[in-house]
């Protein structure tokens, strides 16, 4: 049990806003690397974790124009449906979430990892999260994972070829993996930016062969 648990705080994630549904047709523990289960992992743990809920919605208040609920409604079978209901002003309007941009939907899904999954996670890898989302739209949820992580003394890995999250997080250790012509090794080492010129070097005397 304890090997299981310890293998279960290991959270890699690479989603897929495009396969995102909005159907739980079931309830899930567990959540797909590409988050394709979001909808049915979600109404799991929003049953659990009543808090999280009012945090998620809050955060999503301050993420998204507009966001005012997002819901589970029920549909034939046992089934229920994601539906985000948006206000402005005196004005509302609920879409169904296949009406929502693939934005949208990546970021209510990182917001809902972060609530809900974070806590558990002892290393949480991300891997390239800022597709279809702006770095504006990105980054607070990137300082929100990355002051968590801090906070519980866990380990962070993101994966990224975004220059925004790369001098984001410039703060902490960046890595660069590149392929060694010569010897066709995947080789690694340290960025070290250069305080004066504005550039980056890597010290590559330091770097380590790895076979692939």
């Amino acid at each position: 049990m304890r090997f299981r648990n310890y293998v279960g705080s290991l959270w890699c994630l690479k989603p897929d806003p495009l396969r995102l549904g909005g159907a739980a047709i079931s309830e899930a523990q567990s959540l797909e690397r590409d988050l394709t289960n979001f909808a049915s992992w979600y109404r799991t743990r929003a049953q659990e974790d009543p808090d999280a809920v009012v945090a998620l919605r809050e955060d999503l208040q301050r993420a998204l124009d507009g966001f005012d609920q997002l819901r589970l409604q029920p549909i034939s079978g046992g089934a229920k449906d994601l539906f985000v209901r948006f206000k402005f002003g005196d004005n509302s309007h609920e879409l169904n979430w296949a009406k929502l941009s693939d934005g949208q939907r990546m970021l209510i899904a990182l917001y809902g990892v972060y609530r809900f999954a974070l806590s558990k996670a002892t290393v949480v890898v991300l891997d390239e999260i800022e597709n279809f989302v702006a770095p504006a739209e990105i980054q607070p949820w990137l300082r929100e994972i990355v002051d968590a992580v801090a906070a519980n003394n866990h380990q962070l890995i993101v994966i990224s070829h975004h220059p925004e999250s790369i001098i984001y997080l410039a703060a902490d250790s960046i890595w660069r993996m590149w392929r060694d012509s010569g010897s066709g090794h995947t080789r690694i080492a340290p960025l070290q930016p250069n305080r004066e010129t504005g550039e980056a070097a890597y010290e590559a005397t330091k770097a380590e062969a790895v076979n692939g």
